[in-house]
């Protein structure tokens, strides 16, 4: 397994990737640019705390999954808007997405109705058609150990 890794700041990615190197036993690749990260990849996180979008969207549509934890504002988002289009759109808490009305990057988008809860997509599985997935966390703890559990656990059943 590859994991491949950027930050806009050098000095914070060397030291990520060098501390994850000693810790996780796959090959830890420290890359050029967000496009080089993603490039052949089935999972991106998107992770920063960026008030722009840090990849061009083009570079995600190969990527099956992508998960967005930074900044989720109207005016301050790390995701580009146009890798919303045609993907299951799926976080730990829609109603808390809807709660934030117009401050949210999705407020008054064609799809801003679609996000299903994480646990239904989980439990029902996907019957949407779409191939591809983006999940918006809103924070809450301890759903990333959830979402980690099932999808090692289907992993470890489809063998």
């Amino acid at each position: 397994a590859q994991v491949r890794v950027y930050s806009r700041h050098n000095t914070n990615l060397e030291a990520f990737v060098g501390r994850m190197r000693a810790l996780v036993p796959v090959d830890m690749v420290a890359c050029d640019t967000a496009e080089d990260d993603v490039a052949h990849a089935d999972i991106a996180i998107l992770a920063t705390n960026a008030g722009m979008p840090v990849i061009d969207p083009a570079a995600l549509c190969g990527v099956a999954h992508v998960t967005t934890v930074g900044p989720k504002f109207l005016d301050s988002h790390e995701l580009p808007l146009e890798a919303v289009a045609d993907r299951l759109l799926v976080s730990d808490s829609p109603q808390q997405i809807r709660d934030q009305g117009v401050r949210h990057m999705l407020h008054g988008h064609p799809r801003s109705d679609d996000i299903k809860h994480l646990g239904e997509s989980l439990i029902h599985g996907r019957s949407d058609g779409l191939r591809q997935s983006l999940y918006l966390s809103a924070g809450l703890a301890g759903t990333e150990v959830v979402a980690l559990d099932t999808a090692l656990s289907y992993l470890a059943a489809h063998r």
